[in-house]
């Protein structure tokens, strides 16, 4: 899912598809899971046919930041506030508007909103790197 240059992703609710924007193709499915009364619910994304787990984004507490964790429950980034930050601290991305931009004020992805999908659309600075990818589509998919 992360390899495609741009994402579609339908509105919010207790699942939503994702798809390749450029050709339509069904690429999997972000599930929101709720955890009990005490804890927030989290989402989960899943992709291929296998539906397997990609990342997982949630807060911990419940006004604490969202953090982002690979299929292994590995952490991937926080976001808190627009701002998405490494496992180490290290800033990643700000969100402004409608995009996502590093230090340089460079965009690393863009969404627009068409009907009742978001597109998001990745820039060349994320080329190969999937972490960074999973942290901004778990961002998106916060708005």
């Amino acid at each position: 899912m992360l390899e495609h240059p741009s994402l579609s992703v339908e509105p919010p609710g207790p699942s939503r598809a994702i798809f390749d924007a450029a050709s339509g193709e069904r690429l999997g499915r972000a599930v929101r899971v709720r955890r009990g009364l005490l804890r927030p619910s989290v989402t989960a994304v899943h992709e291929g046919p296998d539906d397997s787990l990609l990342a997982v984004a949630g807060r911990t507490r419940w006004f604490g930041p969202v953090v982002v964790t690979d299929a292994e429950g590995q952490a991937v980034a926080t976001v808190r506030g627009g701002v998405v930050v490494g496992p180490d601290g290290a800033f990643l991305a700000r969100r402004t508007g409608r995009s996502f931009v590093n230090t340089k004020a460079i965009p690393l992805a863009t969404w627009t909103r068409g009907g009742d999908r978001i597109t998001l659309r990745f820039t060349e600075p994320t080329d190969g790197q999937p972490l960074l990818r999973m942290a901004l589509l778990a961002a998106a998919l916060l708005d």
